[in-house]
């Protein structure tokens, strides 16, 4: 009896497989889920495969930023290698821990989200900076009748130059005439292409960045073409769902808070509870002590009475015995006397 054969050695895949047997792998993967070709004892777990690490989490909640329709392959981003299963998202939705396991996955979701967008932000900068340092180093182009004239001016004082160190020495007046008139044209040359120059730079249409995804365009036009690329739609997607899933977030995180206050609050009632009933039976038993304590006393007290009482009683015994006999001897000499 053979035991579970995997799809992809059935087919010859393993194992040198070729890029087509790979996606053909990739795509029994999603219809079919990770583990497809072993033998499942526990039916239960079955049902859990979502949860495996080769699943993507981002997918299940409903949007992965590495998607290759997404930013995957794009600048940074490599595109998600983990499974994209709608097997698997219904095995998540159907889980009877759904809401747990939707916080959580959402949670990573979100964090994911907003290192792409930290990345994105990262990127308009360096483009916002780029965008400064071509203006200070690039010059417009001036309009072609500014180039003419530039031109011709320079000529003529190039003339003029050539036209003096041709003169003999004595003719030296007309010659510096000739030098001085040359630079002239130089100078007002220079004012004239230096205004020219500002007024290119003011018309020029300013190269601006996107906000949401952060690529550089020029123009109403370019602007207009520019949100047509697909990372312009997958960055507008992303901040979208940021904007959805924090504030759920943060609802759900400050009610488990108040939940874990509730509980701490109800442990210490309890606490305080069972330490007053363990004070007051400590208090019962020390009362009964007490009174136990007094009834000894009593008891003490009234024995001592009855010594004493006894006591006294023996004294006021041998006294009377004592007084008798003194009075018996009194009555035996006054007899005696009688008699003599």
């Amino acid at each position: 009896i053979l035991g579970p054969i995997c799809v992809c050695c059935w087919w010859g895949c393993a194992p040198g497989c070729t890029p087509d047997m790979n996606k053909t792998r990739a795509m029994l993967d999603a219809l079919m889920g990770p583990g497809r070709d072993v033998l499942v004892k526990d039916k239960g777990a079955s049902k859990e495969k979502f949860k495996d690490q080769s699943v993507c989490k981002n997918f299940l909640v409903g949007m992965c930023p590495h998607d290759k329709d997404m930013l995957g392959g794009k600048r940074k981003f490599a595109p998600c290698d983990k499974l994209h299963s709608e097997l698997m998202k219904d095995q998540y939705k159907a889980h009877p821990e759904f809401e747990r396991y939707q916080h959580e996955y959402e949670k990573l979701s979100v964090q994911e989200l907003e290192f792409c967008t930290r990345e994105c932000e990262t990127h308009i900068a360096n483009e916002r900076q780029r965008i400064r340092e071509d203006l200070r180093r690039k010059k417009p182009a001036l309009p072609g009748y500014v180039n003419d004239k530039l031109a011709i001016m320079k000529r003529e004082s190039s003339a003029m130059i050539q036209r003096a160190e041709t003169l003999d020495d004595d003719q030296l007046r007309e010659k510096e005439a000739l030098i001085t008139k040359a630079n002239e044209i130089m100078k007002d040359r220079e004012d004239f292409q230096e205004a020219e120059t500002k007024k290119a730079i003011e018309a020029v249409v300013p190269e601006e960045v996107c906000e949401i995804c952060g690529v550089s365009f020029v123009g109403k036009d370019g602007d207009a073409a520019h949100q047509a690329f697909r990372i312009h739609d997958a960055y507008t997607k992303i901040r979208a769902r940021i904007k959805e899933l924090r504030p759920r977030i943060e609802e759900r995180d400050q009610k488990r808070i108040q939940e874990k206050e509730l509980e701490a609050k109800k442990r210490r009632k309890e606490e305080w509870e069972e330490a007053a009933k363990k004070d007051g039976k400590e208090k019962n038993g020390d009362n009964d002590g007490a009174r136990a304590r007094d009834r000894d006393r009593d008891k003490n007290k009234e024995a001592g009475r009855r010594d004493r009482s006894r006591d006294r009683d023996r004294r006021d015994r041998r006294r009377s015995r004592s007084r008798r006999r003194s009075n018996s001897r009194d009555r035996s000499r006054s007899r005696g006397r009688r008699r003599r």
